[in-house]
């Protein structure tokens, strides 16, 4: 027997909406960086900038001599 309206009003309580899964994704690495390695070139070898003295008295440079009798000759330096 039944007994009410013949009018539907949707599922019976308690109605769970179905679960949606999220939109799969791919997650992508990132692309490779490649860092060229520095190239290290020796730079010639420069000229000594100072001065040379030379004692005439005593046939020396300094410091192989410590004091000169007379004035110091300024040698400059020479590149080999």
């Amino acid at each position: 027997m039944f007994i009410g309206s013949s009018f539907w009003w949707g599922p019976p309580y308690p109605y769970y909406y179905p679960y949606y899964y999220p939109y799969p994704y791919t997650v992508y690495a990132p692309a490779p960086v490649i860092v060229e390695q520095p190239v290290y070139t020796q730079q010639p070898a420069a000229a000594p900038e100072g001065y040379w003295y030379y004692c005439e008295s005593s046939k020396a440079y300094y410091p192989s001599v410590p004091m000169c009798a007379e004035a110091w000759i300024k040698v400059p330096p020479r590149s080999e």
